[in-house]
């Protein structure tokens, strides 16, 4: 049985506390549409809440878009035409979900909002372009947008969209993906 929300004292993470403020109790300011989903680093979690208390708002994340598990991102890969070789190899995929055992959601360092409240006035900001002041502003609060490919695409030759919705924390930010779970996965190694 996954933990739920209240169970993030549980998590060690990997973050710096102090680096940036964030809030004690993110329940109040990030509302998951899956509780299994709430299982982001809890650091991130409150630097993602402070944001939120900040701009007088509620950051909704979308039903896959939190902490994934392993089989989750499978699926996410498979729904993207990814498929497991005869070698046992993850291959194929048009961008949109990372390989299994490579991705930020599956050791809870990203979140997406959900894009279909993005009408929200105060949810705007959290799905605009990385041009903007509010990227910059993401950034005082130790939180980014990498913009790499995602869902959707651009309609040439099948290119994958940036996801303007997906947030991380800023110490990710140029981490390759081999060396994700060398740095942050021991912290979840109690979720199964």
């Amino acid at each position: 049985m996954t933990p739920s929300v209240t169970d993030w004292s549980k998590i060690d993470s990997k973050l710096d506390p102090a680096a940036y403020k964030g809030v004690e109790n993110p329940t109040k300011y990030l509302y998951f549409s899956n509780n299994d989903q709430a299982l982001i680093d809890p650091v991130f979690a409150g630097r993602l809440a402070k944001y939120a208390k900040d701009n007088g708002i509620t950051i909704y994340i979308t039903s896959n878009g939190g902490k994934r598990s392993y089989d989750d991102q499978v699926k996410a890969f498979k729904a993207s035409g990814g498929y497991q070789d005869k070698d046992g190899k993850w291959v194929g995929g048009n961008g949109s979900a990372a390989v299994p055992g490579t991705g930020w959601h599956e050791i809870g360092f990203a979140i997406d909002v959900d894009k279909t409240k993005k009408d929200m006035p105060e949810l705007r900001s959290l799905c605009a372009d990385e041009k903007t002041e509010d990227q910059k502003e993401l950034l005082e609060y130790g939180l980014f947008k990498p913009m790499t490919p995602g869902n959707g695409y651009d309609g040439i030759n099948g290119n994958p969209e940036p996801e303007p919705w997906h947030i991380q924390p800023i110490e990710t930010d140029g981490i390759k993906k081999p060396d994700r779970f060398n740095l942050y996965g021991n912290s979840y190694s109690w979720i199964k």
